[in-house]
């Protein structure tokens, strides 16, 4: 499903970026992105779900 949406977002010329915002303790979500060219990049307060770290890639180095 992430190698889909990758590949979506590759093939849309406006989009540039491709962005995960994940919990710090959400092990299975931080290995779902594992290998996918994600850089983490910062981190932000979310008011429902608390510390969220945020994980970019490019999305023309998306897989296509």
């Amino acid at each position: 499903m992430l190698r889909e949406l990758q590949r979506r977002a590759a093939a849309e010329p406006s989009v540039r970026t491709v962005w995960a915002m994940i919990s710090p303790g959400n092990v299975a979500s931080l290995a779902t992105i594992a290998g996918f060219g994600f850089a983490e990049v910062g981190e932000q307060w979310d008011e429902q779900d608390g510390r969220e770290l945020i994980f970019e890639v490019a999305a023309r180095t998306s897989p296509r």
